[in-house]
């Protein structure tokens, strides 16, 4: 984490490699359940969230802002955008859903991941400006998953990098049994099938970018950032790539006497 990272920032004798990863949390909404089966209310939820400053609270800085696309900062998919913290243009989407003297909600969320919880916490102050009124329930980690994830109707949660072909189908696509918004979006379907029909690289990204584009407008999901990934190495080593990876790659590494 990156508070165990600054242990060794100081220290001569270590390396620290911080990079953009793949990981990344969200807020997710029900969009077939009230309130947030209005796309207003959902696009509301979004506009209250300051992402630089939960970057800065949640994860002491360690991300990379994300307007609510899972692909990863990295992948040649991915979609960048520009999403600014804006109260009052919440507060009028959610006077345009019915709800002129503010919303009430409940937001699940666990300690299983660390950042979890304060998440929540921080998103229920920054919400609040915009007559949001969000009420934490902290659900214990051994039950979450099972009795809560895919069940409540607003929770946090956590995924590790995916493609953006895998984790768009795994997530979104209307019949994946890991739709967390249950999001159902015959258009969103057909931007990811065509995707993988095309043989044009540009054509594919496009349809790629297409479908992070329409969840970021219509679905369920906040998501703030993609967290940064750090490794702690001695310093006589060199040759260890700033990137994530799954296995030592010892022919690239070396060390010094």
């Amino acid at each position: 984490t990156s508070a165990q990272t600054e242990l060794f920032a100081g220290d001569g004798n270590f390396v620290v490699l911080t990079f953009p990863s793949g990981r990344w949390a969200t807020l997710i909404m029900r969009t077939d359940t009230p309130p947030f089966d209005d796309v207003r209310v959902r696009q509301a939820i979004r506009l209250a969230a300051d992402r630089q400053q939960l970057i800065d609270l949640v994860v002491n800085g360690a991300g990379v802002v994300t307007c609510d696309t899972p692909v990863a900062p990295t992948d040649i998919y991915r979609l960048d955008g520009d999403c600014p913290q804006d109260i009052e243009g919440a507060k009028a989407l959610l006077t345009e859903a019915g709800y002129p003297d503010g919303l009430d909600v409940t937001l699940y969320t666990s300690d299983g991941f660390g950042f979890l919880v304060p998440l929540a916490e921080v998103y229920q102050q920054q919400a609040a400006a915009a007559g949001i009124n969000v009420t934490l329930e902290i659900a214990p980690p051994d039950s979450y998953w099972s009795e809560v994830w895919l069940v409540e109707p607003f929770i946090a949660s956590f995924w590790a990098e995916r493609p953006a072909d895998e984790i768009l189908n795994l997530n979104w696509r209307s019949t994946a049994p890991w739709n967390e918004s249950h999001f159902k979006n015959a258009t969103f379907d057909q931007m990811l099938d065509d995707a993988r029909s095309t043989l044009d690289f540009d054509a594919r990204r496009e349809a790629y970018q297409a479908a992070q584009r329409l969840i970021a407008e219509e679905g369920g999901h906040l998501i703030p950032f993609h967290l940064n990934q750090s490794y702690v190495m001695s310093a006589s080593l060199s040759g260890v790539p700033a990137r994530s990876i799954f296995q030592i790659e010892w022919h690239t590494i070396s060390k010094s006497e």
